[in-house]
């Protein structure tokens, strides 16, 4: 399945889900050509999320997203357990292994898992904060979560987990892989 959109909010199954339980799905075979957005979901917010995947994903525009991630783009008081990612997510500005963006409402991520290639390249003062889980978060508690890949950016602010972190609490979590670039 291939998805081209200049929406940001561009998802494998859903674009935009707020106050709502999603669990038990799964994306396959799927490409977001869209500035930002992700495999499953574009945006959630105050939303559920368990037992979810995306396998052999195609995230993001190289040079060009912002909000990428394997699983989804942004989330905003959400949860979101037992998911994972295997494909490449491709950005230019807050891209994620399995979330672009955590915003600064309280979110969980939670025994979950990212098998993936991230490239974030462009000469833009806007490139930034890449991170093997989640690109930037802003209130977040990550548990038992792990990334395990390759990441090559041309930006400030990547991590094997995290990107750039605001109030955030990480506990049992491991990257294996390697990081590339200035």
């Amino acid at each position: 399945m291939t998805i081209e959109s200049s929406n940001a909010k561009a998802g494998g199954l859903v674009g935009y889900l707020q106050y709502s339980e999603f669990k038990d799905s799964y994306a396959k075979n799927v490409t977001i050509a869209a500035p930002g957005g992700g495999g499953l979901l574009g945006q959630a917010n105050g939303c559920e999320i368990s037992n979810v995947c995306c396998e052999n994903g195609q995230i993001g525009i190289a040079g060009e997203s912002d909000g990428a991630g394997g699983l989804m783009g942004a989330i905003y008081d959400s949860s979101l357990n037992y998911a994972h990612f295997v494909g490449d997510v491709f950005g230019l500005r807050r891209v994620g292994g399995l979330i672009g963006y955590v915003g600064d409402h309280s979110s969980s991520i939670a025994y979950c898992y990212a098998d993936a290639n991230i490239y974030s390249e462009g000469e833009s003062p806007l490139a930034e904060c890449v991170g093997g889980i989640v690109g930037e978060a802003g209130n977040a508690m990550i548990l038992s979560t792990h990334f395990r890949g390759n990441i090559e950016a041309e930006c400030d602010h990547v991590g094997g987990l995290l990107g750039r972190a605001g109030r955030v609490t990480i506990e049992d979590c491991s990257f294996s892989g390697s990081i590339q670039g200035n």
